[in-house]
């Protein structure tokens, strides 16, 4: 069976307050974590973060990334557990540099109001 050679993953994290969909999308444009046989997650009062990485420690690097982006603090993050678990099945896991997807529209990140609300997305014409 042909194999795809890029994979597309979603990453969704809780936000705090008023969200700024271009500076969110300013930010995660630079930013890349290489993908493994690592599930690392996080959960909190805000809700569970999960990430495929090469190592417990890259999941907790872009997990943490997501949290100081979406504005929760220190000490609310403090109250939270961390979990991870390695899985042998090569079917998950694909080592690789995961990176923001671009379209003809612009960048793919998006956010909601609210968990039920429309995906919002900044388009090429929103970004500096």
């Amino acid at each position: 069976m042909p194999t795809s050679k890029h994979r597309v993953k979603n990453f969704s994290y809780p936000c705090k307050g008023a969200v700024d969909l271009v500076a969110h999308t300013e930010a995660w444009k630079e930013f890349t974590f290489t993908s493994g046989p690592w599930v690392s997650g996080f959960e909190f009062p805000g809700g569970t973060l999960q990430v495929w990485a090469s190592s417990v420690a890259e999941g907790r690097r872009v997990i943490s990334f997501a949290l100081s982006l979406g504005g929760w603090s220190s000490g609310e993050i403090e109250s939270g557990q961390w979990f991870s678990k390695q899985v042998a099945n090569q079917d998950y896991g694909r080592p690789g540099t995961c990176r923001l997807k671009r379209n003809r529209n612009g960048w793919e990140v998006t956010m909601r109001i609210g968990r039920n609300g429309p995906p919002v997305q900044a388009t090429a014409e929103f970004l500096p």
